[in-house]
């Protein structure tokens, strides 16, 4: 195997930050591709010295094809996965570009090979493949796509294994209720420069974002439904799990109304529109959940203006119903016995919605 590229084929962006042992996996599973005409650039966003450390001897069982591009001074505050996977992107030479968390890892071999080669056949600017979801080591999502049959009825442009030829209207589709994760994208890089790169100024969902900027320009999809990455669902220490529930919703409906504000396809504007309605349907079941009733009927009533189905409709009512007969129900708290000790917590708190 090659330990040098001078012009690689595909660039493999990897944006990282303190987390040494996962990273190792991740930084094998791209050595390990039988397609060797790559480069891998890991962009450090700050890690600990530790960390930066431990990349020394991690480097050792690596070659010439990776790089590690160092961001912030060591310990200060990162600028987030997207800045980081952007600044990756500029410095990418490849004709297409691919990203890998630091914490997840490629499972097939040939995911490279097979994507490259489907792409350069066909003349498409947008691949991606399937991928199962786990927690902690375990499968607990063992199809990204389980209700997506669209993405496998076009044709087959490669045969073993199997890549297929998608719609828009099948992609669309799958888009109103999934995301093509980055960790599955093998993508023309003048494409993923013309859309502008991930949207910075979130935290969350700046990859559904991504998606479907690239979607609003690309001429042609494939996608193959073999496993190629194991993706690790989030847990303590991911950027999704940091933020509240809320949060993450106010953050989705920024990504959604910079998608209906940039892209020119009507198409895509749509289907931002539905996400958007349904991540304003959340937020109000969120607010119900925490008490706040007239909250919940605000947000459910945004939620029809802006994608007006029967199930928004049906949760507007519902949200009416619970402001209208709330406070016939509310019942006091029973007073503590004069001797009883109060254990509870506060009864004036909100109930947590992280």
């Amino acid at each position: 195997m090659s330990s040098q590229v001078d012009v690689p084929v595909v660039s493999v962006v990897t944006a990282t930050r303190n987390r040494p042992q996962a990273i190792r996996a991740a930084l094998l599973s791209i050595k390990a591709q039988s397609f060797v005409a790559f480069e891998s650039i890991v962009v450090d966003d700050g890690s600990d010295a530790e960390t930066l450390a431990a990349y020394d001897s991690l480097w050792t069982e690596l070659d010439g094809r990776f790089r590690l591009v160092k961001g912030p001074a060591a310990g200060l505050p990162g600028t987030g996965p997207a800045a980081a996977r952007n600044r990756g992107m500029r410095l990418a030479r490849g004709e297409f570009v691919t990203f890998l968390d630091d914490d997840d890892v490629w499972t097939s071999p040939d995911h490279l090979a097979v994507g490259i080669e489907s792409l350069r056949r066909t003349g498409a600017d947008y691949y991606f493949a399937n991928m199962v979801g786990v927690r902690p080591g375990q499968i607990v999502i063992p199809n990204w796509f389980p209700d997506s049959p669209g993405l496998t009825a076009g044709p087959t442009v490669w045969e073993r294994p199997a890549v297929h030829d998608v719609s828009r209207s099948a992609m669309l589709k799958m888009m109103r209720h999934h995301l093509v994760h980055p960790d599955t994208l093998i993508v023309r890089r003048s494409l993923l420069l013309e859309a502008g790169g991930f949207l910075e100024r979130v935290r969350f969902s700046e990859d559904y974002n991504l998606m479907m900027r690239l979607m609003d320009r690309a001429r042609r999809v494939l996608y193959r439904p073999d496993i190629v990455v194991h993706y690790r669902l989030p847990e303590a220490d991911s950027v999704s799990s940091m933020d509240s529930r809320v949060e993450q919703a106010l953050q989705m409906l920024a990504c959604t109304q910079h998608i209906r504000l940039t892209c020119l396809r009507g198409d895509i504007r749509r289907c931002a529109r539905a996400r958007e309605g349904w991540t304003f349907r959340q937020l109000a079941g969120y607010m119900h959940d925490a008490g706040r009733n007239a909250a919940a009927l605000s947000l459910a009533w945004q939620a029809v203006c802006v994608f007006p189905t029967l199930g928004a409709w049906a949760s507007l009512a519902r949200s009416l119903g619970r402001a209208l007969f709330a406070p016939l129900t509310r019942r006091q708290p029973a007073r503590p016995a004069p001797s009883a000790t109060v254990t509870t917590r506060d009864q004036g708190a909100l109930p947590s919605v992280s």
